[in-house]
Formats: structure tokens, C-alpha cells, sequence
């Protein structure tokens, strides 16, 4: 899926504006504070129905307006045709999406259909940050070529919201505690279960996406299930019950997983420069849009905030030319143009638009 035509109403100081005839690469420069990076979150509020910026809609739909709206035409690489895809948002109402003009409830459904990846300057936790980050991005992963993987990851959710409620609870009968355990445990072993064949499959890509981007040697990925090896997840739920009700909560299971990213045994973050890390971040995200479409054949959309930021022009060199052979579509935000305006090969589609004051102007590469 690509985004051939894109309107913008009311999201911070972007009052109104429409794309057409979007590129593979799309490129917004100006100043700080001219509104490029409100181009990305509308694009990212459009594939996922919420902003990257900010969990408070009030703070991203403009003062003067009682909500805010993303529509686009999406054209299907497969069948080339185009699908219509808007997302409403007000201040206080959950997003209201529509595809193809037919109400869709599930957030889900929409992120199936327009995959995205952001890079922007808080993608360094992804390294830096606690392990919920990393669980994000491998369920990313899993959730778009594993159809199983989101029942099973729903009703372990549910699971653990009913065994928490227990324990906090305090007294309360064995049997009941038992009931959610059994039942965690089926829903956490598939899971478990995804992730780890996800992850067997992602590294064949991922490790030589590292070796021609990073430059960085002895590069690894550790997966922690969250609870010991030796043991099945039902006897680690059980054996846990007592230091589960001192503490009100489940400590064990696959909502305590992580993905250790290490550099030569050691911690990436332990050993990386800032350039470094903005790198291997770049390689693990392309190496989820290449796996993605090695197994569906679908693509995603990049958004990049920032891209010449930590990256010298040889790294931005390899990260475009990573993007082109991928062929996803990019929207990308700059301040000084001449950075990426000819770092990109002559048959890419480049699309240039200069942002000023909330302004959106397509102007010549």
C-alpha cells in the first residue's frame, strides 16, 4: 500500500492541506516549528488512529477546531487499485475510522492495512528504554505476518487484567486463581510460541541488513520469554502465587518478555554512540518492513523525523539506498534540503515540499 493523495485538517498548526500524486520518497523541509513533523503524525495517525507525539488529542488538534481529520487514497500495489482511508479524531472520542466509507470499530484492521515504521528522536529507547518498547516492536513484527498470534495476544491481555484483579484482592480462593492460570498459560504459550519463530525467521534478515548499514561488529538479539526456561509457564504461574499476592500482580509470564540487544555480549547501550545507535535502530526497523514483505509481500510506510540528525553522509547514504531497494514508500522531514535531495537514485519517485507556518508548497528537488 502507498499513499497516492493525503488531507490534513486541523492537527496543531496545519490548519488545511491537501497532497496529491505522492512519491515513493517524500521529503518536507523548513525551519523548526514550521509543522513537518505534523505531517508525520498525521500520516501516523491515519495508519494506527493516534500520534506519536503526544497520548492527549487536545494537545494535537488545533485550539480553534473540535477535532481533527486524516484522509487519504491508498493505491494497492497488488491490484493498483484505490482504497479510501479517513480517521476523525476529537478531543475526547476514540478514533473514528472509515474504509472504503464502511465504519470500522478495530484499530486493529486499520494497522493491517497500512503498516508503518517511525524513526524519530525518541527511537533511541527502543535501545536505551525498559523492556515494554522492545516487546512492542517484536509484536509488531508478529502481529503482521503471524494471523494467529493476535487472538492469542488479546486474551492473554484479558488474562492478566483478571489474574491481577485477584491478587490484589488479597484473599481469595485457590481454585479461582488456578482457573486464570491455566488459562494465561495456553494463551501466553502461543505467544511465546510466535514470538520465538518470528524471531528465528527476522534474524536470517536482519543480520545482513546490519552488515551493510552499520558498520558495528558481533551485533546479537536475546530473547527472554519471562519466566525460567526449565519451566513450563503453568508451573511458574503456580509456583509464584505467594510473591504474586505479596506483590498485587503477575511478575512472571510473556507481559515480562525482552529482547536483549547486545554488541559483543555487552549491552548496545552500554558501548554505542548516539550515531550508532540511530543506526541499528534503522537496521532493526528495516529488517521488520524487509520480513514483512519477504512473507506477504506487503510493503510499509517509513516515517523518518529528522533523517541527517546523528548520521554522518555515509550512514545516511546506506540507509537510503536500504529504503530504495525495499521500495517503500517515505515520508521523511528535514531542515536543510541539500542534505537528501541528491543522495537518492534517478529512478526514485522524489516528491519535495517546503513547510512554512503550517504551509505545505510542493517544490522542485
Amino acid at each position: 500500500m502507498t499513499i497516492d493523495r493525503l488531507d490534513i485538517q486541523s492537527i496543531r498548526n496545519i490548519s488545511s492541506a491537501r497532497l496529491d500524486e505522492l512519491g515513493q520518497v517524500n521529503i518536507f523541509h523548513g525551519a523548526n516549528g514550521s509543522g513537518k513533523s505534523s505531517v508525520l503524525e498525521a500520516v501516523h495517525m491515519l495508519c494506527l488512529g493516534r500520534s506519536f507525539r503526544s497520548r492527549q488529542m487536545r494537545s494535537v488538534i488545533q485550539d480553534s477546531a473540535n477535532g481533527a481529520t486524516v484522509f487519504a487514497a491508498v493505491k494497492d500495489t497488488k491490484s493498483a487499485g484505490l482504497r479510501k482511508v479517513g480517521v476523525s479524531r476529537s478531543r475526547t472520542m476514540a478514533a473514528q475510522i472509515r474504509i472504503d466509507g464502511e465504519h470500522i470499530r478495530s484499530l486493529a484492521k486499520l494497522a493491517e492495512l497500512l503498516p508503518v515504521q517511525l524513526l524519530n528522536a525518541d527511537s533511541f529507547d527502543l535501545i536505551e528504554g525498559g523492556p515494554a518498547l522492545r516487546r512492542q516492536f517484536l509484536d509488531w513484527g508478529v502481529f503482521h505476518v503471524e494471523h494467529r498470534f493476535l487472538e492469542h495476544w488479546q486474551a492473554l491481555k484479558k488474562c492478566i487484567k483478571h489474574r491481577n484483579s485477584l491478587l490484589r484482592h488479597g484473599k481469595i480462593q485457590q481454585s479461582s486463581l488456578a482457573a486464570w492460570d491455566r488459562e494465561l498459560a495456553d494463551h501466553g504459550a502461543n505467544v511465546d510460541a510466535c514470538r520465538k519463530q518470528y524471531l528465528t525467521d527476522y534474524q536470517a534478515i536482519f543480520q545482513p541488513i546490519v552488515a551493510r548499514i552499520c558498520g558495528i561488529e558481533e551485533v546479537s538479539l536475546e530473547y527472554r520469554r519471562g519466566w525460567p526456561e526449565e519451566q513450563t509457564l503453568l508451573a511458574a504461574l503456580t509456583e509464584s502465587h505467594a510473591k504474586d499476592l505479596q506483590q498485587g500482580f503477575s511478575g512472571l509470564g510473556p507481559h515480562r518478555a525482552d529482547l536483549n540487544i547486545r554488541i559483543g555480549g555487552k549491552a548496545a547501550a552500554e558501548v554505542l554512540s548516539r550515531g550508532q545507535e540511530k543506526i541499528l535502530v534503522c537496521a532493526l526497523r528495516l529488517a521488520q518492513a524487509q520480513m514483512l514483505k519477504s512473507s506477504g509481500g506487503r510493503g510499509c510506510l517509513f516515517l523518518i523525523d529528522d533523517l541527517p540528525s546523528e548520521l554522518d553522509a555515509d550512514h545516511r547514504q546506506r540507509l537510503c539506498r536500504e529504503l530504495e531497494v525495499l521500495q517503500a514508500q517515505c515520508f521523511i522531514t528535514c531542515i536543510e534540503p541539500g542534505e537528501l535531495a541528491d543522495i537518492w537514485s534517478p529512478e526514485v519517485e522524489l516528491k519535495m515540499f517546503h513547510v512554512e507556518h503550517g504551509e505545505i508548497s510542493s517544490c522542485q528537488p
